[in-house]
């Protein structure tokens, strides 16, 4: 065998080794799935780009450019979401480049905040609620794998909810869009300590209105752990619901209701000896 011809020979040797060790050394995929979140202190709604016109609230001559603070409503289901009170839906496969960079459509799925005695300019109190309006335009989500347990994402994504004033008999509504950029990303693959965990498909309230109207899938191998992002909505990942031991002890509690919705659980104690 002359040189040029063990070369070649080696070369395609290789190859072929590569192509082998390839699938084993390759970055793993982030199934669809959805992503919970809880949102913070400082959430506004804030007209000041789409004003109410003026008379939009009864008795007052001016337009309305101002904020509405809003706290977070937790989200029915029929599986407990924990705190969660905004859902989004990573729609398709993340698979990773040579690079570790992979991307997937991102969609607002369920939202419900609200303010339960917000007073408007002219001095009535309102109950406010803002719940996702019936279509949504899809955002996108992109994903880099930065070590063997996850790394860092970025979002551009546009809520559109239905804003309602409620008062007395009077209710009023409005729609408000607000684009959310998320620069500051972190995600693992296997979940958190202390971090809510959906199995299985979930059917959940996703306008705020009570009634259970849309089955979505569960997480999946995607744990958002913190997000920076432009817009008056800094959340970050939900909390589990509390639990507690029933009262008195040796009861048995209730079935439990559907929907479920966060609050205080309560669970059978241990018999007394």
């Amino acid at each position: 065998m002359n040189k040029r011809t063990e070369v070649l020979t080696l070369a395609i040797l290789l190859i072929a080794g590569l192509a082998v060790a390839g699938p084993a050394s390759a970055v793993p995929a982030v199934n669809p799935g959805i992503d919970l979140w809880e949102t913070q202190p400082g959430t506004v709604i804030d007209f000041s780009d789409n004003p109410l016109p003026a008379g939009f609230f009864p008795g007052c001559p001016s337009p309305f450019a101002g904020q509405v603070p809003v706290s977070g409503d937790p989200i029915a289901a029929d599986k407990a979401l924990g705190t969660s009170d905004t859902i989004l839906q990573r729609t398709g496969i993340i698979n990773f480049d040579a690079t570790g960079k992979g991307s997937t459509t991102l969609v607002m799925a369920a939202l419900c905040v609200k303010n339960g005695g917000w007073v408007d300019p002219c001095g009535r109190t309102w109950t406010v609620k803002a719940r996702l309006s019936a279509v949504q335009a899809p955002g996108s989500i992109t994903a880099v794998v930065t070590s063997a347990s996850g790394g860092s994402f970025t979002a551009d994504f546009t809520v559109k909810a239905d804003v309602i004033f409620t008062s007395g008999a009077t209710s009023l509504t409005t729609t408000d869009s607000l684009r959310m950029v998320t620069t500051g990303g972190a995600w693992q693959y296997a979940p958190p300590a202390g971090a809510v965990v959906v199995s299985g498909n979930v059917n959940v309230d996703s306008n705020c209105d009570g009634a259970l109207d849309k089955v979505l899938p569960g997480t999946s191998n995607f744990f958002p752990t913190a997000a920076t992002h432009s817009g008056p909505h800094p959340t970050k990942p939900p909390k589990p619901c509390n639990v507690q031991p029933a009262s008195p002890r040796n009861a048995v509690p209730a079935p439990a209701p559907t929907p479920i919705k966060c609050a205080v659980i309560e669970v059978p104690a241990e018999p007394a000896n």
